[in-house]
């Protein structure tokens, strides 16, 4: 079933608790790695932030129309601006007498997979390691939209620009792309380029456009989605128009 077809029926109140397990059940990983990125840290199922990420992803699957745009990037920045509302409610009464876990539960969880969590926190000790490891994280992000569409992250290597001019070429197509949102639209509907269109509007040879659609389709999910990072790698100063 389509995407936008399982979320119309999860706004049915007749199939919506079902429907929200399938979709939970699909998007957990995702969920998971939209709520480190917004936290900047490791988090768990067993964190408040999961529990704040869960009920944004809910928020999202409502709340979300084509007109948004992509899902996972419109549900990414539901969960990262709902964490970051709850983090500061946290910092507002950061001077006040912290409660331990055990006194609210009267046991610790048992193993709290120490290892895992152990080598989270060294990452995030180190900037370096900490923006190293928050790129990992969009790119497993970016990899399960680019599933969507047919290929992977990693394909983008045999269909990336590799001269100056084929650079600037791509970067007019995507621009031409994010200056009309109904293309926009039409690609993340159709999971495809309007390559008449494009073709039409910037003379480019469909052949070009076709050779390096993978490269200008990652682009343009990164670039109207929440990758900081993984932006910085994609510059559009090419664009001579």
């Amino acid at each position: 079933m389509k995407m936008t077809l399982i979320l119309d029926a999860f706004k049915t109140e007749e199939t919506n608790n079902d429907t929200f397990t399938e979709l939970l059940k699909e998007h957990k990983k995702f969920i998971l790695v939209c709520a480190y990125r917004a936290c900047g840290h490791y988090v768990s199922t067993l964190d408040d932030e999961w529990s704040i990420a869960l009920m944004a992803f809910y928020e999202a699957c409502r709340t979300y129309e084509d007109s948004k745009g992509n899902f996972k990037s419109f549900c990414s920045l539901v969960i990262r601006r709902r964490i970051l509302d709850y983090q500061k409610g946290i910092y507002r009464y950061q001077n006040e007498i912290p409660v331990d876990r055990i006194v609210l539960d009267g046991e610790l969880d048992e193993n709290p997979l120490p290892l895992e969590n152990e080598i989270h926190m060294q990452l995030a000790q180190d900037d370096s390691q900490t923006v190293d490891y928050a790129i990992k994280g969009e790119i497993e992000e970016i990899q399960m939209i680019l599933e969507e569409y047919g290929f992977s992250f990693y394909d983008l290597s045999s269909c990336s620009p590799k001269s100056i001019k084929t650079k600037k070429t791509c970067a007019i197509v995507i621009r031409e792309m994010m200056d009309h949102p109904e293309w926009m639209k039409y690609m993340w509907k159709n999971r495809a380029l309007p390559m008449k269109e494009l073709c039409k509007s910037t003379r480019i040879h469909r052949k070009i456009i076709e050779r390096h659609r993978r490269y200008i389709i990652t682009a343009l999910e990164i670039k109207t989605g929440d990758y900081p990072y993984l932006s910085e790698y994609i510059p559009l100063e090419g664009d001579t128009r």
